[in-house]
């Protein structure tokens, strides 16, 4: 743990970019050094506090895993307080942010409320997340984005940040026992030290799981497995049976620092059945995705970036806004010169080289690996703001059967004028979020994607200025969020979205959102949408040919909810309230716009009201004062009275006028509906008009 002179290879971060996830017995195995080094910490009473994959790092002498030194200006602090147990304890990570890479969500709740809260069960919860990271490939959520995140802000999210799969999973339910004992949000629930928990993982006591439970939960999609390594040879082969008969073993010296044995109940994304499904149209041939069973090397999401840094002594205007041609090929062209490792292994199995094109200071990428290239688990942001990017040839040899997020792999690259991405395999894919968010591309080939296992698709065609979409292949039954998916899309008219399954689907909020040219049989396709747990679906079909004639598709009205003025009356008011916020969008927030969680908070709204119209004085939107327009009635708070004032529709319907007084305060008759503090004369004299408007058709 001294950590003095260690030459650092890699991390346990970057075996898992390339690698995608691990076994149960490969994870003992690896993490085996990293337990015995957080135990002889916890012996001394003292605790690390920032583990994560990044601070599990590899020795390129002994090749041992191990957990790596805290920083300089942690140590400095390790005696600055004492818990009531008499621990020395390590600084929150708010107090440094700069000393490490951002461990958020591995960081154990209580880390948040401050260093006296700090005790060895902290670390036990980083190293169950570290190990939940390695089996499921997923990162769970850490608690500043299940609170403050919106996307996060509903059950299934809040609870995907401590839960493990339900089945499918590459590991026991036993073991399973273990590791969500060990994420407890609570410390007093997890185990109380890394001894203890070293003992429970290499031994996992028997569970006994009432029957009824488990039939009372709803069964998670499975997991694929990352396709097995490469059968080891020599001395890989030796350490690959020690591992395999001895959970104690360390593995050997190899390439990139660790032996594999295949997964005995291993299966590759390929030999899974498909999802059949009745309801869902299937197209009669779909194109065959490229897939490499054996790489000898991954591509890492940030291959441009690594390129750059090695080609820029010849090419020192080599950057990401300067390229324009991007080409992937099956053999690597051996004349070319200078050539540049771009693997992840860095074992120069993936080679790049540059070409100056007749632009000035343009560039063409070349990418090869023999047999093709096949990406890591991420391809996050992949060929993202390359602003000068016109083409990209895949060339049917580019796998993505690995990767698990395509977060924003096109965004921003706006010169692109089409996509031909029928070779892609994205199976084990579950992250959409913004694929194409301001993404040139006129045409787009996606007939080979498969969804099934995607559950984000917020922003995922954002702007993009095609004018057909045929997603007829796609399959969302597991989707769950679909906010924006196709906002901004001013250019498209015919999207075939029949085979949408949107039974699991929360937020649709401005999903068609400035669709402006959709042609009418898209109309039929949306009003057929399932929208049974939608809870969000404000703007949805805000400036689209049928607005007016899917309106309500924007009011999602709770269960049982009594109405005032029923839902006729409901929807003339956010009609109403619509039409001036498209006037006045720079003062107002609209219902594509949700009210600030501070004015609602100030206004004293229910949970569950729908806010057609909000305004918020305060330039920087604190929710000291201001009024919102709900279906449930009008609410406004003045900044210089500690009281709430609501107008219930009834009782605006009763009062004889709307009347304005001299300090620009709305009243129908005594009741205060609103303060227009900081509005134009033009704005004052249309809310007024809006008010006796909402009147008129009580």
């Amino acid at each position: 743990m001294n950590g003095k002179n260690t030459p650092v290879s890699k991390t346990l971060a970057d075996l898992l970019e390339s690698r995608g996830t691990l076994t149960q017995d490969q994870i003992l195995t690896l993490l085996k050094p990293v337990m015995t080094a957080v135990t002889q910490l916890h012996k001394q009473n003292r605790v690390h506090g920032h583990i994560s994959p990044e601070t599990i790092i590899l020795h390129d002498n002994s090749r041992l895993f191990f957990c790596c030194p805290l920083p300089k200006s942690y140590q400095r602090l390790l005696q600055a307080s004492a818990s009531k147990n008499g621990l020395n304890m390590t600084a929150s990570l708010a107090a440094d942010a700069a000393a490490l890479p951002d461990d958020a969500p591995y960081r154990a709740p209580e880390s948040y409320m401050g260093q006296r809260f700090m005790a060895p069960a902290a670390d036990v919860y980083s190293l169950c997340a570290v190990i939940y990271r390695a089996l499921t490939g997923k990162t769970p959520l850490s608690l500043y984005d299940v609170m403050y995140k919106p996307a996060a802000q509903s059950p299934d999210k809040v609870l995907e940040a401590y839960e493990l799969p339900q089945s499918g999973a590459p590991f026991s339910e036993d073991f399973k026992a273990v590791l969500e004992k060990g994420l407890s949000p609570l410390p007093k629930d997890r185990y109380a030290d890394a001894a203890a928990l070293e003992r429970a993982l290499a031994a996992p006591p028997k569970i006994v799981r009432p029957n009824s439970v488990k039939t009372a939960q709803p069964e998670r999609p499975k997991i694929n497995h990352i396709p097995a390594m490469p059968k080891p040879v020599g001395l890989a082969a030796q350490a690959s049976q020690a591992a395999s008969s001895n959970v104690q073993a360390l593995p050997k010296s190899v390439p990139d620092g660790i032996a594999f044995s295949r997964p005995v109940a291993s299966r590759s994304a390929a030999s899974q059945p498909p999802v059949s499904r009745s309801t869902v149209s299937q197209p009669a041939a779909l194109p065959k995705p490229f897939t490499i069973a054996h790489p000898k090397g991954l591509l890492p999401a940030d291959f441009l970036n690594r390129l750059i840094l090695q080609a820029q002594k010849q090419y020192s205007f080599l950057k990401r806004e300067n390229i324009e041609a991007i080409t992937f090929q099956k053999v690597i062209n051996t004349s070319a010169s200078p050539k540049f490792d771009v693997s992840a292994e860095g074992n120069h199995s993936i080679l790049a080289w540059v070409r100056e094109t007749s632009g000035y200071h343009k560039y063409h990428i070349f990418v090869a690996a023999d047999g093709g290239v096949a990406t890591g688990s991420s391809c996050k942001k992949m060929f993202a703001d390359c602003t000068a990017l016109k083409t990209i040839s895949f060339n049917g040899c580019f796998d993505t059967s690995r990767a698990t997020t395509m977060y924003e792999m096109f965004s921003h690259s706006n010169q692109l004028t089409d996509l031909d991405l029928s070779c892609f395999n994205t199976g084990n894919v579950t992250d959409m979020w913004g694929m194409f968010w301001r993404c040139g591309a006129k045409s787009v080939n996606l007939s080979g994607f498969n969804t099934s296992r995607v559950t984000n698709m917020n922003f995922m065609f954002y702007g993009l200025p095609a004018k057909q979409l045929d997603l007829t292949s796609f399959d969302t039954s597991n989707v769950t969020t679909m906010h924006a998916m196709f906002a901004g899309c001013t250019s498209l008219e015919s999207l075939d979205i029949s085979s949408f399954h949107t039974d699991k689907v929360t937020y649709m909020s401005s999903m068609f959102a400035d669709c402006r040219n959709l042609n009418p049989d898209v109309k039929h396709m949306i009003s057929n949408l399932n929208m049974t747990h939608v809870v969000n679906s404000y703007g949805m079909v805000t400036n689209t040919p049928f607005e007016k004639e899917l309106l309500t598709m924007e009011i999602r009205l709770p269960k049982n909810r009594k109405l005032d003025v029923g839902l006729d009356g409901q929807l003339k008011i956010f009609s109403l309230c619509k039409n001036f916020y498209k006037k006045y969008t720079s003062h107002f927030y609209g219902s594509s716009y949700p009210i600030s969680r501070e004015l609602k908070q100030t206004l004293q709204l229910p949970a569950d009201a729908n806010v057609y119209l909000s305004y918020d004085p305060a330039a920087d939107r604190k929710g000291k004062s201001g009024f919102a327009i709900t279906d449930a009635g009008i609410y406004c708070k003045n900044l210089s009275v500690y009281k709430v004032y609501y107008t219930s529709y009834p009782e605006m319907k009763a009062a004889k006028a709307i009347t304005k007084d001299y300090n620009n305060k709305f009243f129908a008759d005594d009741h205060l509906l609103a303060e227009g503090f900081g509005l134009s004369l033009q704005e004052l004299i249309n809310l007024e008009q809006l008010f006796k408007d909402i009147k008129n058709i009580l």
